[in-house]
């Protein structure tokens, strides 16, 4: 690991004013500014700038949701394109076209590091587990996988996958076993026990760009182009989705009624929402209007014993919006930032950050 800011307080705070310059801001944002949090968005942009936006969610007595932005922090962390980004723990880490992994320490709001270890773009980071990582995966365009030990940030095995180029990496829930997906057109199973490759499975199809596990780790969908493909433990194809136009983006959630949904974001900024079991379509609409829709992710808000569903959409325009499920099948705009001119390129949720936080304020 090399570190030219190592322990640098990076994490800037906004001011309100400037805050109100960036977002609509409601009339009772001064009443709930010092909120904890519900969640935090993190983004990555095309031009290496990563933001940190608290979101404050409260329920009315009307069963509506009021939102609140709160932009906590923003920086540049790479030199170019951020193609990848993983909370694992306290750590927060993004990699890029400049071939670097960035190391951040949520807890203590610091740059602890560099990793210097891949000769190519760094297209996907994983962790071993969210809550206590003890390793993380990186794969890059130079064909190689590397699993970093997190007590140390020493690089332990440096796998050539034979993919030619690694497009994407999904860890399945149970932390055992990982995908990957690469310009040779082949699905391959990875032991994480050991490191090492335990099966490939040729698609016969366009280059996969995106594999993904669903939450039950009971089946994964893949992503080619205009397709995305879904295949049980088997390797075999029970769904498969098709548009006109290029898909972008894909991400699993629980629905209110405790169903899985796969939700899949296309080029043209429409939404599409199927039932992940029987693969029927739910619901299919536009949310970013001329815009293409780079990242999808979700948050389960549950004030009381009532539960939605927040799916989170970030377009290439800087536009981040999110949409909350009061009725079965039915999503509404609640609240929308906007990064400016930023173009997004990856998007996470954390929930878990405020906990963190209050931890290490009692262990000080």
């Amino acid at each position: 690991m090399k570190s030219d800011k190592k322990g640098d307080k990076i994490f800037g705070s906004f001011k309100v004013d400037v805050l109100k310059k960036m977002v609509q801001v409601h009339e009772d944002f001064e009443k709930y500014k010092d909120s904890v949090p519900s969640f935090r968005i993190i983004v990555g942009t095309y031009e290496g700038i990563l933001y940190g936006i608290d979101v404050i969610l409260f329920l009315k007595d009307d069963m509506k949701i009021n939102i609140f932005f709160n932009p906590v922090w923003m920086f540049e962390s790479n030199k170019g394109c951020i193609h990848a980004i993983a909370i694992g723990g306290r750590y927060l880490v993004c990699g890029g076209v400049d071939e670097v992994i960035k190391l951040y320490d949520l807890r203590k709001k610091k740059d602890i590091g560099s990793l210097y270890h891949q000769s190519g773009t760094i297209t996907g980071l994983v962790f071993s587990s969210f809550i206590s990582p003890k390793f993380l995966i990186s794969v890059s365009d130079d064909d190689t996988m590397v699993f970093f030990r997190t007590k140390d940030w020493l690089p332990l095995s440096t796998t050539k996958t034979q993919h030619g180029r690694v497009n994407s990496i999904s860890i399945h829930p149970s932390g055992k076993i990982a995908l990957t997906v690469g310009s040779d057109k082949n699905i391959r199973l990875w032991n994480m026990m050991t490191g090492k490759k335990a099966g490939k499975y040729n698609l016969n199809k366009n280059e996969p760009l995106h594999i993904q596990w669903n939450t039950l780790g009971t089946q994964y969908a893949v992503l080619l182009n205009k397709e995305v493909m879904v295949y049980d433990m088997s390797a075999t194809l029970i769904h498969c989705f098709s548009s006109l136009t290029q898909f972008n983006s894909m991400h699993y959630a629980i629905s209110k009624k405790n169903h899985e949904i796969l939700v899949l974001g296309s080029q043209n900024g429409c939404l599409q929402i199927y039932d992940s079991s029987n693969g029927k379509l739910i619901v299919s609409f536009v949310a970013h209007e001329n815009s293409r829709i780079k990242a999808i992710t979700s948050y389960t808000y549950q004030p009381t014993n009532v539960s939605f569903l927040i799916l989170i959409t970030a377009s290439s325009n800087g536009s981040i919006k999110l949409w909350v499920e009061y009725q079965e099948s039915s999503f509404y705009q609640i609240g929308e930032y906007n990064c400016g001119e930023r173009r997004i390129t990856c998007m996470i949720t954390d929930s878990s950050i405020e906990n963190l936080e209050k931890k290490t304020e009692n262990a000080d």
